[in-house]
């Protein structure tokens, strides 16, 4: 009897930390970027996912390659398919991210100026058409499908109620205003002015599909900077090889040899200053 009263609180106490977690927004803040799932065959639900700040990945060592956790396939599962049949051509993926045109997201985390746009794209050739009016209508895109509102991060926007198996995945319905799908366009094009074509990668053929990301600065001309490649396998893991766009340079080895020989010197010459005053 006393185990009992013991566990009918306990059990009433998940069920509200459960319905807590349940109601839970995913958060966006200004520089964040969001990988989107769309599919062809299951056209109901949108997966998207909250891949933080774009710092970590443009101020990565250039060839270095890491795991994204964020991403976890049992929501893709749940979604588009149970066991690997969520791995087809009729699943397709893109990356999206902005700094924004105002207030907090005024300027990247390495300097970006306003309406800075990060798009994917799997050709393996750079987006060559970006300026101030195009990225601004990219921008407003962006933010509509993150919160509503072009002038605010916030969260994802349109989410249903079911969360994901983590608190940075959003499972939304198609039919919102400012799901994935929607904001991706109409007619060919994706956040008004990158074709789906580029934009987008459809996953099947292989065991793994790669896309590129871009950061499109909003100047005329060839704007686009590699910021790296992300890999998607067939078991669902997501993972990054940065280009090293914004790393810290890593010295040379013979800058490290004159800095040790600097540093020899100026003991030597601390070593026969001390020894005089002796």
């Amino acid at each position: 009897m006393k185990l009992k009263s013991l566990l009918i609180p306990a059990a009433l106490a998940f069920a509200s930390l459960a319905s807590v977690a349940s109601a839970a927004t995913i958060a966006v803040n200004y520089s964040d970027i969001i990988l989107g799932f769309r599919s062809t065959s299951v056209t109901a639900q949108n997966l998207e996912v909250n891949l933080g700040s774009v710092s970590q990945f443009t101020q990565a060592t250039a060839g270095t390659t890491f795991t994204i956790g964020r991403l976890n396939v049992t929501d893709l599962q749940a979604v588009y398919g149970s066991g690997s049949s969520w791995y087809a051509s009729t699943t397709i993926m893109g990356l999206i991210g902005t700094t924004g045109k105002t207030g907090g997201g005024a300027t990247g985390p390495d300097g970006q100026a306003l309406s800075t746009v990060w798009a994917s794209n799997d050709s393996g050739t750079p987006y060559t058409t970006a300026n101030t009016s195009i990225n601004n209508n990219a921008v407003s895109k962006v933010l509509l499908m993150t919160n509503g509102s072009t002038q605010a991060s916030g969260a994802l926007n349109f989410q249903d109620s079911s969360l994901m198996s983590n608190v940075y995945t959003a499972n939304i319905s198609t039919a919102g205003t400012n799901s994935w799908s929607k904001a991706g366009g109409t007619s060919g094009t994706s956040f008004v002015n990158y074709t789906r074509t580029a934009f987008e990668s459809s996953l099947g053929g292989g065991t793994s599909t790669t896309t590129d990301l871009y950061e499109l600065a909003p100047v005329s001309g060839n704007p686009a900077a590699l910021v790296g490649t992300f890999t998607l396998t067939d078991a669902g893991v997501l993972s990054f090889t940065s280009a090293g766009l914004y790393a810290a340079a890593i010295p040379e080895p013979s800058t490290y040899a004159a800095i040790f020989g600097v540093a020899m010197l100026g003991f030597a010459a601390y070593r026969r200053r001390f020894q005089k005053k002796a």
